[in-house]
């Protein structure tokens, strides 16, 4: 079942097919080259198809708008971290779990510091908030037990969901402030300090309280 009902917008327009992938990935490389350069709200998706070689029909077959494209840059790099956290159940088990969810989150945008580097010019934190909101509702609909999660309210999981992106978006930020002086084993010790797998314990107190 899916709590959280404010999605962010996701195209479909996906296709696995070899020419297709390399399209995508002919526009990342072209919208990261111009972000070296030129800021964000200046770069139209002319510039982005000239730079890579590819048409204005071309991007828009695969992509609705140059914010999508960008949202997409951002998914890659979350999607290596939702995909690398595990099961909810091993990392609860997991006396070192509150750590390594958190250092491997910082891990993830430091191996991708270029890319950060170049958001400069965006509103990342928005976007940041948008996205982590999105995979944080999807990996409580993928990974939480249905029974436990069943029992709590839309709204208290939203809270949660909301307070977990918010949280991991603000304290990224202030890293790349700080650029990345941290290292990501401190940082995750500090994050899950407050935001560590004790969800479920959260839940469980205010089920009856927040609904």
């Amino acid at each position: 079942m899916n709590f959280f009902t404010r999605e962010v917008h996701v195209s479909n327009k996906r296709s696995e097919d070899p020419r297709s992938t390399r399209a995508r990935e002919a526009f990342h490389q072209a919208l990261q080259e111009l972000l070296k350069t030129v800021p964000y709200q200046q770069i139209t998706v002319t510039d982005i198809s000239l730079k890579s070689g590819y048409s204005r029909h071309t991007f828009y077959n695969h992509y609705e708008s140059k914010d999508e494209l960008l949202n997409s840059v951002i998914d890659r790099i979350l999607e290596r971290y939702f995909g690398n956290i595990g099961p909810w159940d091993s990392v609860r088990r997991d006396p070192d779990g509150d750590r390594r969810i958190g250092q491997r989150f910082f891990e993830v945008w430091g191996e991708h510091s270029d890319v950060v580097k170049m958001l400069n010019t965006v509103d990342i934190d928005h976007l940041l908030i948008s996205r982590l909101t999105t995979r944080f509702a999807r990996y409580f609909d993928e990974q939480f037990n249905p029974r436990e999660i069943s029992e709590a309210s839309n709204a208290l999981i939203n809270f949660i969901v909301t307070l977990l992106a918010y949280s991991y978006a603000g304290v990224l930020r202030q890293w790349l402030l700080y650029d990345m002086r941290y290292s990501p084993e401190v940082m995750g010790r500090f994050l899950n300090h407050f935001t560590g797998k004790e969800t479920s314990t959260v839940i469980a107190k205010f089920k009856k309280e927040i609904r």
